[in-house]
């Protein structure tokens, strides 16, 4: 009965806040949280604090929600990948490609001398039990990670910023994914694996997997675009597609982003339907985001099965990734203000370095679940509410647009 209550007050809350919002603009904060889907968030907290914890409905729902999160994560890779489209990375100016690149390296490294210098606490407070290498190179990709599409919002009495060159290529996620597919082989806590009679052994058969895995992903669902481009019967291809492909990853233990992000970069740069594809995912996404929040929450607000996160450690873990994130991209952008004058002002400077993160920084966090063993989430939890935090700061724009040549 309480399930079915919280149900009631939560879908109630929901669509009177989704009316409300359309009556009267939000403040851009609350704006920033909305489009970064904290809502849904909450939404499924809800749904997981009150879900009936008998053993059969209880374990029927675990099960199913472990094999949608998967599957979610591949379709996440796969829209990272479809923005690697190399026609459009040569478009861009070298000098907006080199400031990005700067931008990575100094997150990059700034991020993985902070997570070597504190192995311990992540041993002793965060839950951690082993492999704490690719935890730092799942801690630097979600570092390195930035909300794409940028959204700009209408601030009292200030004119809407132009967008600045940089903020139109998202090199940081493409860094972030390159850095789990090129780190994950050699670090693999399963150096061995068995498709039928033939084996997969160490990094070189590990990295032919996942390369094998993400070129196949990609051709059958180019495939399938070529024979459906719209329709019911083109989604089901598709989420049908994802859905085999995630459980291919999961026997193996491979990152599911990763695979994604090669199926997605092999249809973007080889498919003849670029629009149909971009167009039929970003209309997709609008529906699979919102479940993947859902269920993300209902894990945190979970009361089966456990503790999942200490308190102590969370709020000190999401601050000190925030802080170590702004800083590294701090360091990065000073150095493009001064060799490609990228940014051109200081409040460029200070909104570019403190962008904040999105759907793909949870889910790389979330991917850890399925990568590492840990006593407790509470590393996975601290870094979803860093996402969040990093959502509502914002720099408000000048009160004289800036014109970008």
């Amino acid at each position: 009965m309480a399930f079915i209550f919280s149900l009631i007050i939560g879908f109630g809350a929901f669509f009177f806040g989704q009316k409300f919002f359309r009556w009267m603009p939000p403040h851009p904060l609350i704006d920033s949280l909305r489009i970064g889907r904290a809502h849904y968030l909450l939404l499924g907290v809800l749904i997981g604090m009150f879900f009936p914890e008998t053993n059969e409905v209880f374990h029927l729902f675990e099960v199913v929600r472990y094999n949608c999160i998967g599957a979610i994560l591949l379709w996440i890779g796969l829209q990272t990948g479809l923005s690697t489209d190399l026609q459009n990375l040569r478009d861009h100016g070298t000098s907006v490609i080199y400031s990005q690149t700067a931008v990575v390296l100094a997150t990059g490294g700034f991020t993985v001398l902070a997570a070597f210098a504190s192995g311990l606490i992540l041993y002793r407070y965060l839950g951690l039990l082993q492999n704490l290498p690719l935890a730092i190179v799942l801690l630097t990709s979600f570092a390195l990670t930035t909300r794409f599409p940028t959204p700009f919002f209408q601030w009292p009495n200030r004119p809407i910023p132009n967008p600045v060159p940089v903020q139109n290529l998202p090199l940081g996620n493409i860094a972030a994914m390159a850095v789990l597919c090129l780190a994950f082989p050699p670090l693999a806590e399963n150096p061995i694996f068995y498709l039928g009679n033939l084996p997969f052994i160490g990094v070189v058969g590990i990295a032919l997997l996942m390369l094998g895995a993400g070129v196949v992903g990609g051709i059958a669902l180019d495939f399938s675009f070529r024979s459906h481009r719209t329709g019911a019967r083109a989604l089901s291809l598709v989420l049908g597609i994802v859905i085999a492909l995630s459980g291919l990853c999961q026997a193996p233990g491979l990152p599911s982003l990763a695979v994604g992000f090669l199926s997605g970069i092999w249809l973007i740069n080889t498919t003849v339907a670029k629009r149909e594809v971009v167009e039929f995912t970003t209309r997709a996404n609008d529906v699979i985001e919102p479940i993947f929040f859902a269920l993300i929450g209902s894990i945190i607000g979970e009361f089966g099965g456990g503790i999942f996160f200490l308190w102590s450690p969370l709020f000190p873990l999401a601050l000190t990734m925030i802080l170590v994130r702004g800083m590294g991209r701090t360091i990065g952008f000073t150095v493009s203000q001064t060799l490609w004058q990228i940014p051109q002002t200081w409040r460029e400077l200070l909104a570019l370095s403190w962008h904040p993160q999105g759907t793909l920084s949870i889910a790389v966090g979330v991917q850890a679940i399925y990568l590492l063993d840990f006593q407790h989430y509470t590393l996975i939890t601290g870094l979803v509410i860093a996402v969040f935090l990093s959502q509502i700061i914002l720099i408000p724009p000048a009160n004289s647009p800036q014109s970008h040549t």
